[in-house]
């Protein structure tokens, strides 16, 4: 059975990412990525690093598996045409409702964006 740690892993080699360059950017630790780990377990807070580090990242696929690694492209969801003539009322229901998710996973990540650079920025402007 993969666990998030060998799921990690495959991230990593699936988009060409140095192992290297991926701890620098979740700040974890040099063994993190090794492979004799990978059937070890990880923290809520190494899971939330890396999902904040990486968006893209599919949660659901990292945590249990299932699904596709990385989420769907959401530009391309939310420029889909809103109506069509072509769609039975329930699957354009079902349709509207992923795009009203995908919207407000958008806002979320957006709003927790500009917490964290306004945080930046005023550590920044401390260290002046």
């Amino acid at each position: 059975m993969d666990t998030a740690r060998k799921r990690i892993i495959d991230f990593i080699e699936n988009q060409s990412i140095r192992p290297k360059d991926f701890l620098l950017k979740t700040g974890l630790a040099k063994g993190f990525v090794d492979r004799s780990h990978q059937k070890s377990g990880i923290s809520d807070i190494n899971l939330s690093k890396i999902l904040e580090s990486y968006p893209e990242l599919n949660a659901e696929w990292l945590v249990t598996g299932k699904g596709s690694m990385l989420k769907p492209n959401k530009t391309d969801v939310l420029k889909a045409p809103l109506v069509s003539h072509e769609l039975e009322p329930n699957t354009m229901i079902s349709l509207l409702q992923k795009q009203l998710v995908l919207l407000e996973e958008t806002k979320e990540l957006q709003s927790e964006k500009i917490v964290r650079l306004e945080k930046e920025l005023a550590d920044a402007k401390r260290g002046i």
